[in-house]
């Protein structure tokens, strides 16, 4: 069994790469999986329960065992909550706010609402930069945005500003 240092690095090297792939497909087939996410909520539950435990020993139930699935739960919903309205109002696709959701449950509540904010910076930046890019090449108004890679870069830099929990 790995320390829990070393699923907590697990953990993050997870998310990266759940975050590179979901930006690959939505680049390429404007889409992000239900499989992909499926595998990022499990990982995100499944690596900070096996920090939790102690080597020899059932988890630590029920305070360490609780505070994970809080903090799971907790990142989840708020992540794919604060997109909620932007996808009801047909701003954004339902893989979007999953695919934040996801990053939630990672990050946990306390980073998932600043990589929430960073996304929409990282979001309005990268649009930016398409209508210039559309505008450079002459063409008209492009009319899907890609949000997963504004989704990867405000989670990685809610990471990279605000340190990693659990560490």
């Amino acid at each position: 069994m790995l320390p829990v240092s070393g699923l907590v690095a697990a953990s993050w090297v997870a998310l990266g790469a759940l975050l590179a792939l979901a930006v690959w497909t939505d680049l390429r087939r404007r889409r992000v999986p239900n499989d992909l996410v499926a595998w990022g909520l499990a990982l995100a539950l499944a690596l900070p329960l096996a920090a939790a435990s102690r080597p020899g020993e059932s988890l630590a139930w029920p305070s360490a065992g609780l505070s994970v699935i809080g903090t799971w739960a907790a990142g989840l919903m708020l992540g794919g909550l604060l997109l909620w309205p932007l996808y009801l109002r047909g701003a954004m696709g339902a893989g979007d706010v999953k695919l934040m959701a996801m990053a939630g449950a990672f990050l946990g509540p306390d980073l998932a609402w600043r990589a929430v904010l960073y996304t929409f910076v990282a979001g309005g930046l990268l649009a930016l930069a398409s209508i210039g890019w559309q505008h450079l090449r002459r063409q008209g108004r492009p009319t899907h945005q890609a949000y997963a890679p504004a989704v990867a870069i405000g989670s990685l830099a809610a990471v990279a500003l605000h340190g990693l929990p659990l560490a």
